[in-house]
């Protein structure tokens, strides 16, 4: 609330006065307590029925994570669900790494088709905080299951688009 009250910059560090007990004896220290961004999603993409985005601060904070796309929900009914994608990040499809959302996106276009016949099933590889890898075909289904993305502008407006 003190940042907020004093019409500075919201980054900017706040000088916050505490007092600690240390042996009985009540010290008066003041600290410089730096402001963090909202680390809430800007973008978001929804790809076979999985809600992705670049991995949260408050899931890197849990510990060493892979480097991959975070899965934030399940679409109930959708591919991802019935073919029973695990763990809470994509970290390759077909092979081919996928450590943000770009690098997912550019996949779609070199998925669609592998040489002369169109491809029916992905290969995902899912990886969760402990560690475990999984390995898992999906068949999409882009009739009623196509990718789209949303984003948040710098005024706050969400935009939605649906991507062929």
């Amino acid at each position: 609330a003190v940042a907020f009250a004093s019409k500075r910059p919201l980054l900017e560090p706040v000088q916050v006065q505490l007092t600690l007990l240390r042996r009985g004896q009540e010290l008066q220290v003041e600290v410089s307590v730096p402001m963090l961004g909202s680390d809430g999603a800007r973008r978001v993409l929804g790809w076979h029925g999985l809600v992705l985005q670049e991995t949260p601060r408050a899931v890197r904070e849990i510990g060493p994570v892979p480097l991959g796309v975070h899965i934030s929900q399940t679409m109930l009914g959708s591919p991802a669900e019935a073919f029973g994608i695990e763990g809470e990040f994509i970290v390759a499809v077909n092979g081919t790494p996928t450590p943000n959302l770009d690098s997912l996106l550019e996949l779609r276009h070199g998925v669609e088709t592998m040489g002369h016949c169109k491809q029916r099933h992905l290969r995902i590889e899912s990886a969760d905080t402990s560690g475990r890898h999984y390995l898992k075909t999906l068949e999409p289904d882009p009739l009623f299951w196509p990718t789209f993305e949303m984003r948040q502008d710098s005024k706050g407006a969400w935009s939605f688009h649906e991507l062929e």
